[in-house]
């Protein structure tokens, strides 16, 4: 389990480090806070409540990409 959550950190810190602030105004300061909530979600997981709080931040994400799609 301990990897899986390293792993989705290193996800999350490498969208934020991604991020242009400069150029990416507002919208760039939303994305990083939330990939810091999202971040903070996964670190207080444990095995016992695993489920529920990578549920939630899976939703979150889920919403991001699926934005992203639309795009196109």
């Amino acid at each position: 389990f301990a990897e899986h959550q390293q792993q989705a950190l290193a996800l999350l810190a490498s969208l934020s480090d991604g991020l242009d602030r400069q150029r990416g105004g507002a919208l760039a300061a939303s994305l990083d806070a939330l990939y810091d909530g999202v971040s903070a979600i996964v670190r207080r997981t444990n095995l016992a409540d695993a489920p529920q709080h990578l549920a939630e931040a899976d939703a979150i994400i889920a919403d991001i990409a699926e934005a992203w799609a639309a795009i196109g």
